[in-house]
């Protein structure tokens, strides 16, 4: 609403505005002036939906972060982490148009490995018209409402990258790391009104912990903090013979692989255990 109102000319009138805002609130803030439910209330909600992220040097001041969920770390925690996200390079806020759905496939085998298939689905539904700083780029050479974006892929600590393909097309993708973890990215282009795929094929070599005839995998979707919070399905296969319970429990499926779909709110662990007899 701010951007509809105020417009590309009018940013100091603009900043003025959202100075004021704050000002105002922290001055509710400090003269109890507020309604303390409806406030806990709203911190809860941004909280669980990765909406309110705190960061401190401090290692007590990170700890009690982490304690309340704000700390929006996804290299914290055991639990081997899959995380996607992008960063907007046209200058406009035409990622307000933009729905994400992410497919994560993991085939595991007898060696303790997981071959991973995760494709992110990019569907622009911006409008080209009328112009307005939510689809108006700063870039001239660029129309309205085309999205261009970098998507960067988080992969489990040890994972080993094979191949990213866009629309089918194999990509010589760009790599890096975060924190430990192995990270592709490459740029995208979406035009107004059209949906890209990215395939991110990967393999982690001992994802299976292994504590005599039991066997535990686990892995964490994390999120990142969108005004529509990503769809995603995540799959989950064994080898035949390979008995398995499955957390959040949902039924097997006909062919005993392992399927859960929904928003991706906030951070997602799913934890299977497997008997295998020998």
């Amino acid at each position: 609403d701010v951007y509809l109102e105020f417009g590309r000319y009018r940013s100091k009138a603009q900043n003025s505005y959202l100075s004021a805002l704050i000002k105002q609130l922290i001055g509710r803030f400090r003269s109890g002036r507020f309604d303390a439910l409806t406030l806990l209330s709203a911190l809860s909600r941004s909280s669980r939906w990765q909406h309110l992220k705190l960061y401190s040097t401090n290692a007590t001041v990170r700890s009690a972060l982490a304690t309340a969920n704000v700390d929006a770390d996804p290299t914290s925690g055991e639990s081997p982490t899959q995380a996607v996200w992008h960063n907007n390079f046209v200058g406009s806020k035409v990622d307000y148009f933009l729905h994400r759905h992410v497919t994560s496939r993991v085939s595991l085998n007898e060696t303790g490995a997981a071959r991973v298939l995760t494709s992110i689905e990019l569907e622009n539904r911006a409008p080209t018209e009328p112009s307005s700083l939510l689809i108006r780029p700063l870039l001239r050479r660029v129309e309205n409402g085309h999205n261009r974006l970098t998507l960067h892929l988080l992969m489990p600590r040890g994972a080993q990258f094979l191949e990213l393909m866009i629309d089918g097309d194999k990509r010589s993708a760009l790599t890096g790391n975060e924190a430990g973890n192995p990270v592709v990215w490459d740029v995208i282009d979406i035009p107004a009104g059209e949906s890209v795929v990215v395939d991110v094929r990967y393999v982690i070599p001992n994802a299976i912990a292994r504590s005599g005839q039991e066997r535990k995998f686990e892995m964490r979707l994390w999120p990142q903090a969108l005004v529509r919070s990503d769809s995603y399905t995540f799959q989950l296969s064994v080898p035949a013979g390979w008995s398995m319970e499955v957390s959040p429990a949902r039924r097997l499926r006909p062919d005993g692989s392992y399927e859960l779909q929904g928003r991706l709110f906030a951070p997602k662990k799913i934890e299977a255990r497997f008997e295998i007899s020998e």
